[in-house]
């Protein structure tokens, strides 16, 4: 029996935790390994700060990555069933995983594409960033090599690209560079591919053709694009010509299929090891980082298993309480969530996430089932707001703690120029966040600035590829143009009410001599008009349904059910409810 014991502990996994200068890994293989992907990583990231100076990449949003010593170890945890490694970004961490075994030359491909897509999305932004630009600049860097730590070759053909390029035309340029991000997700497979392929071609020509003659107006290009240029105009600008031109130029580049590569020697070897930190984890510490990556890759019930399982071991320790707390949020379990992350706040108060994940939670408590829409009193907005300044004296550079510090402004309606200075700060860190734009629009529509709200969430709409948030910058771009519109329609039939006032007509019945109308007041028209725009946004009345409208006089609680008295044109209605949270209650202020 002992033996046996014996047996069993030895054969436990050792894990270890490497801090990196941009990367913190953790792993079940050997440190040795675990170092060496740490160092790759960095040598992609330094390579690729090397070709675009001009570009920060000091992420606002930490990477951790988890690295597995087989395909066996590693298969709980793929979000793809085929995958041998992945990029998975998060709201607050990026993950990559892998596993260390097996052909190491392509391992790190799809790592390398989807990481590029972070940093361009994160200092340019999808609104910006055409696709046929952001897919051809990750399909042309995703093929990075290095050998001696300082010979690197980028831009190696892709086998695949070169089969779609010989067997299909390539997409007209006028086509091409208006597809955007959501209509390239509605592609099918075989139009996908070509787009792809176009693109990494495309790339390629800008980069090697003609003797690199176009690199030097490709990276202006991309200055522009960051300056938010219009992508055609900035086009036209920076490479001296017009699609049909360029378009040409490329059906030339790809008949004669030669593809160049790019080789950077660099006067120093690349290594990183002597800055690493390495320290050994806890059985309680690897399964809550194991949580946590299962937590992110949306595999909740995996997640919570491992998160019990590591607070079971150490029931304090402060990373597998948060984030249990964040599982317990998307549970819609508050109360629990809340329980979770004052735990891990009592345990380490210096980490800018959980004050997040804490203020987070706070401003989910109110929120009803099946509400989109947070909703909490004055004493926790204040609440929030504190977690939210330790969170941001901890870490000035997260995102995530300026745009929910709006988002308090938005619901209570205080202090909108603050929120909107706030969120200003949240989109410098993080352009690519298009959330962050649309929360902006609801901040200027506070304030009836529709000139400042309709283009930006006009730019989101017509360059997202994410369905809800196309979905809902539709809502919010009609809403607002119906608004505007009313609105100035019916100041404009204020001042003409006025002027024939003024010219010595009859006044109109109902409205004293003595009545004056100021431009801060509405006026009976432009009420007409809002309550026009309030009806036009409710839901049509369903079979078996009443609409009344009458005012809200009088609420009480009687026999355990709450009782609300209204007084209409038809007189006095009674209705209950069990509680108020069975209720859907919509506001709207104008």
């Amino acid at each position: 029996l002992a033996l046996l014991l014996n047996s069993s502990v030895l054969a436990k996994d050792k894990w270890v935790k490497v801090k990196s200068q941009n990367f913190t890994l953790i792993g079940n293989a050997s440190e040795k390994r675990v170092r060496e992907v740490a160092t790759k990583l960095e040598q992609f990231r330094h390579t690729f700060t090397q070709i675009f100076p001009g570009m920060s990449f000091k992420s606002p949003i930490p990477t951790s990555v988890v690295v597995f010593k087989n395909s066996g170890s590693f298969k709980p945890y793929k979000n793809i069933k085929w995958a041998a490694g992945y990029f998975a970004p998060g709201e607050d961490i990026n993950y990559i995983a892998l596993h260390s075994g097996g052909d190491r030359k392509y391992l790190y491909t799809t790592i390398f594409h989807e990481y590029i897509h972070f940093l361009v999305n994160n200092n340019v932004g999808k609104s910006v960033m055409p696709p046929w630009f952001g897919e051809g600049i990750a399909e042309y860097y995703d093929q990075f090599r290095i050998k001696d730590d300082r010979i690197v070759t980028l831009g190696s053909p892709n086998s695949s690209h070169l089969i779609s390029l010989q067997r299909s035309r390539l997409i007209p340029f006028e086509t091409f560079f208006n597809i955007n991000h959501y209509s390239l997700q509605q592609q099918g497979s075989h139009s996908a591919n070509i787009f792809y392929a176009q693109s990494w071609a495309l790339m390629h020509f800008l980069i090697k053709g003609n003797d690199g003659a176009r690199n030097a107006q490709l990276t202006s290009f991309m200055g522009m694009l960051m300056r938010c240029a219009e992508p055609k105009a900035a086009f036209s600008q920076a490479f001296k010509t017009d699609y049909k031109t360029m378009e040409k130029e490329l059906e030339k580049y790809v008949r004669k299929r030669r593809y160049g590569i790019t080789t950077v020697t660099f006067k120093n070897k690349l290594l990183f090891e002597s800055a690493m930190k390495t320290v050994p984890l806890s059985e309680a510490e690897s399964k809550a980082h194991l949580g946590d990556l299962l937590f992110a890759i949306r595999k909740y019930d995996d997640a919570e298993k491992r998160l019990k399982e590591s607070l079971a071991l150490d029931p304090d320790q402060s990373f597998a309480n948060a984030t249990m707390g964040m599982l317990k949020l998307e549970q819609d379990k508050y109360r629990e969530a809340r329980q979770y992350l004052e735990k891990a706040i009592k345990k380490d108060q210096s980490n800018y996430r959980i004050y997040y994940q804490y203020a987070n939670v706070l401003s989910r408590e109110g929120r009803t089932a099946g509400s989109a829409m947070d909703n909490f009193s004055s004493e926790t907005a204040v609440k929030i707001r504190g977690a939210l300044q330790k969170a941001i004296s901890l870490n000035p550079s997260f995102p995530r703690s300026y745009d929910l510090m709006a988002r308090v402004s938005l619901m209570t309606g205080e202090n909108i120029d603050e929120g909107i200075g706030y969120l200003q700060k949240a989109i410098t860190l993080s352009p690519g966040n298009q959330w962050y734009m649309l929360n902006l629009a609801n901040l200027y529509l506070r304030k009836r600035e529709f000139d400042k709200a309709i283009p930006v969430v006009d730019s989101v709409y017509k360059t997202t590829d994410e369905p809800q948030l196309r979905s809902y910058a539709k809502r919010l771009l009609d809403d607002l143009r119906n608004m505007q519109s009313q609105i100035n329609s019916a100041r404009d039939n204020s001042r003409l009410s006025r002027t024939k006032e003024n010219d010595g007509s009859p006044p109109k019945l109902g409205r004293r001599n003595s009545e004056t109308v100021s431009d801060d007041e509405p006026s009976e028209s432009e009420r007409e008009f809002v309550n026009r725009g309030i009806n036009n946004s409710l839901r049509k009345v369903g079979a078996g349904e009443t609409r009344i409208l009458g005012t809200l006089n009088e609420i009480a609680c009687e026999s355990g059910k709450i009782r609300f008295e209204i007084v209409s044109n038809d007189g006095e209605l009674n209705l209950t409810s069990k509680d108020f949270q069975s209720l859907k209650i919509i506001s709207a202020r104008f």
